[in-house]
């Protein structure tokens, strides 16, 4: 079990070993984008992408960033006509319950439309203190996504 971290605005596509973990946990406030394949052969292909908030918000750099990414799970969708076993979109809330970043979240929400991925959405709370957010995927595993 191999256990990777994806940085602030970087992404990993890969095929993964059942129990292969693909995480972040620097969150406070930024968004991802996780998603697996069905399994091919003794491995599963995933994506994740990890979306700093101000670099989304940025009208030049946020696009950029996007379409980078874009790039990249073109590549993961292009091998077949497969769609994900399952894709996600994690978002924060601030104090509010309001979606942070919503109009970056919309460039990736678009991103996922045009790559005819249609992903869950789900949100986490504000950090609270020094707690340490974290969200990983668990290629493989009945439950793939765990949320902080």
């Amino acid at each position: 079990m191999t256990r990777t971290k994806v940085g602030i605005d970087e992404c990993v596509e890969d095929s993964l070993s059942k129990g292969d973990v693909l995480y972040a946990d620097d969150l406070e406030g930024c968004t991802v984008v996780a998603a697996v394949w069905p399994k091919e052969s003794e491995t599963f292909p995933a994506f994740f992408a990890h979306f700093g908030g101000s670099t989304i918000m940025d009208e030049e750099n946020g696009q950029k960033l996007v379409d980078k990414f874009a790039d990249v799970l073109l590549i993961a969708t292009s091998d077949g006509v497969v769609a994900p076993e399952g894709a996600w979109l994690i978002y924060a809330k601030d104090r509010n319950g309001e979606e942070r970043y919503k109009e970056g979240n919309d460039l990736i929400r678009k991103m996922l439309t045009d790559a005819n991925v249609t992903a869950e959405e789900w949100s986490y709370p504000p950090p609270q203190g020094n707690m340490t957010q974290t969200v990983e995927l668990r290629v493989g595993e009945d439950e793939p996504l765990i949320m902080p």
